[in-house]
């Protein structure tokens, strides 16, 4: 893995693609990196998801000098600082192009792009920040660093060609593209309507198994409140991730590290450190292929054993099995030994 890590550093192109598989270990290879910097060297890491941010900043923090830089106010007046960090880590939406300017004063810069694909996704849509400033920081011809675990063909070309354009040398470094690192050992898929049964499924599942934990990923807010009020009657521990407070849920998970259910939006597909989970449950269709295999992908970064259960369709033989399998979910329940031999 260690070969993997530094493989990277070899590259004489200035701007480099890495796609790994989600849990593969990114953020290992960004460590790897500050430690073989040169002392002249600053990097600057972007994340559209502030929460991975933070995370990231509180990993990073207690090894190299680091900034976390939260608003604009605040950037300007660190970059005042006569000592700057290795790293100093923020969102395109607070990046200044004066704070470039007055680094590249005193040190060399490199930029780190973190979930590249979202910078397209949500540039093209509600964030136009990201797209313009992944613009901007190829303008300025410096290294720069794209990891991403989701990255299509067409996406792939758009970026190379981009690159070439403002006259820069574009590498790839795939260690697995649309990838799980850690495939489940089961899987059970139902249909694109049957958010019903999967949901009849995972309260059977969090009843009946009481050593287990889940993750199950719903589609709104008031699923997951609805929820954590079935397992507040019920007196399951359970805590709910949605957007725009998941600062709230790492908090909660740091006071209830033994949780047995999570609930939560798509919010937590990305990023956040989670505790090892049994069963992951997503209970609607998921039309992007890449955003389902982030959220299937956050069971089994450990390397441990899981169930996943999805609105997923399956093609060929694998398919025909499956169907076979969620058509007869309405029975499963009255054989305990059949149901455990399918879900495990």
């Amino acid at each position: 893995m260690k070969a993997k890590y530094t493989k990277f550093s070899e590259q004489k192109a200035n701007f480099t693609l890495i796609m790994a598989p989600p849990g593969w270990g990114k953020t290992s290879l960004i460590i790897d990196l500050l430690e073989k910097s040169p002392a002249n060297r600053v990097w600057v890491f972007i994340s559209p998801l502030r929460a991975l941010s933070e995370e990231f900043h509180e990993r990073v923090n207690s090894q190299f000098r680091s900034w976390f830089i939260g608003s604009t106010q605040e950037g300007n007046e660190k970059i005042k600082s006569f000592r700057l960090p290795q790293i100093i880590i923020l969102s395109p939406e607070v990046l200044q192009n004066h704070w470039i300017e007055k680094l590249l004063e005193k040190k060399e810069v490199g930029f780190i792009i973190d979930e590249v694909h979202l910078f397209f996704k949500w540039g093209e849509t509600f964030r136009p920040k990201l797209l313009d400033s992944f613009y901007e920081i190829l303008s300025l011809n410096l290294p720069v660093i794209a990891l991403s675990a989701t990255v299509s063909d067409s996406l792939k070309e758009e970026i190379k060609k981009m690159v070439n354009d403002n006259k820069g040398n574009f590498e790839e470094l795939n260690f697995g593209n649309f990838e799980f690192m850690n495939p489940p050992k089961r899987e059970l898929s139902f249909g694109s309507n049957d958010t019903n049964k999967v949901n009849r499924l995972f309260l059977r599942m969090v009843l009946k198994k009481s050593r287990k934990r889940f993750l199950l990923f719903c589609k709104t807010r008031e699923e997951v409140n609805n929820w954590l009020l079935i397992f507040q009657q019920r007196k399951i521990s359970a805590i709910g991730a949605v957007g725009g407070e998941v600062k709230s849920f790492r908090e909660n998970l740091l006071k209830q590290p033994d949780v047995k259910v999570i609930i939560s939006t798509s919010v937590l597909g990305h990023g956040v450190n989670l505790p090892s989970l049994d069963f992951l449950f997503i209970n609607y269709h998921v039309a992007d292929y890449g955003l389902w295999l982030q959220m299937a992908s956050r069971a089994g970064r450990r390397g441990e054993d899981f169930c996943l259960i999805s609105c997923k369709h399956l093609k060929g033989i694998k398919g025909v099995k499956n169907k076979l399998k969620t058509g007869l979910i309405d029975y499963y329940f009255q054989f305990d030994t059949f149901f455990e031999r399918i879900t495990g």
